[in-house]
């Protein structure tokens, strides 16, 4: 394979497709020595109990059904991570921040770790690699942060805050200083689940090219200002996706369209030249 600089990377995230969809993107672009593999902690429970409540777990289960189909149409329906990689090493949830993890990690002795879909990284690994730490969020900071931050602006009525923000991780929530941001492409019959495939696309190529430009010195962190809303896993709920299934039924994606100029300039974002 051929890669066009020196640097070594590792991608610590999780075990879905759209993990293994960015894991190979990077390793055909990147010199990626590594990649740790978290499994993902379900984003759902069981539930039992009342009528209503069935009515809204089917609900979630049928959210999130379309978003499997709708990543396995626009990625390919395999969950194998990338050969490409010297070594991968596959974790259970919530043991990144282990001993363990990190000499895994200082034994590869890379010059970056890049971040996607893993659990939050805490001391001392966060401190190990100062400024070395490349975060791909999807939602665009500071509006959106923490957890289903392309899901919220949907349900908020807010396409124009979909997008990717490649950013220094630090030891507040999606608040580090920001690379580059992008947005999707929305076009008429676009749904979350499109939108939100085709920010990670989006994001996969950003994150690739932000890192070689930041670590060239072509490319600097500008610092996040402002605030926005931070949202929690506890959050999601049937409520929250019926909310954005009206909102996409009453046109939200044509009303954005045909103002999409002035709605973004609401929300500016750090845009990628290089």
């Amino acid at each position: 394979m051929m890669v066009s600089h020196p640097y070594r990377a590792i991608l610590l995230t999780a075990d879905q497709l759209r993990h293994a969809y960015v894991a190979a993107e990077l390793a055909s672009r990147l010199e990626l020595v590594g990649v740790i593999s978290e499994a993902k902690a379900p984003l759902l429970e069981a539930t039992a109990g009342s009528d209503r409540a069935q009515e809204d777990h089917e609900v979630l289960i049928q959210h999130l059904d379309e978003r499997r189909r709708a990543e396995e149409h626009y990625f390919g329906a395999t969950f194998d991570l990338p050969a490409a990689a010297d070594s991968m090493l596959r974790i259970d949830h919530g043991t990144l921040n282990t001993a363990a993890v990190h000499e895994w990690i200082q034994l590869r002795k890379p010059d970056v770790l890049l971040l996607f879909g893993s659990s939050i990284l805490r001391e001392p690994l966060l401190s190990a690699y100062p400024d070395r730490i490349v975060n791909m969020h999807l939602g665009l900071s500071p509006y959106y942060r923490g957890s289903g931050t392309n899901f919220w602006p949907l349900v908020n009525n807010q396409p124009e805050c979909v997008g990717v923000t490649i950013h220094l991780a630090s030891s507040a929530v999606d608040a580090g200083p920001i690379l580059c941001q992008g947005r999707p492409a929305a076009t008429i019959g676009d749904n979350a689940h499109t939108l939100g495939c085709k920010a990670i696309a989006k994001g996969a190529s950003l994150l690739a090219s932000a890192v070689v430009g930041y670590l060239d010195g072509r490319l600097r962190p500008v610092a996040q200002t402002g605030g926005g809303r931070v949202y929690r896993r506890r959050d999601f709920s049937a409520a929250a996706v019926r909310q954005m299934w009206q909102h996409f039924h009453n046109g939200m994606i044509e009303s954005y369209l045909s103002a999409a100029d002035q709605r973004r300039a609401r929300y500016p974002i750090i845009d990628f030249f290089l």
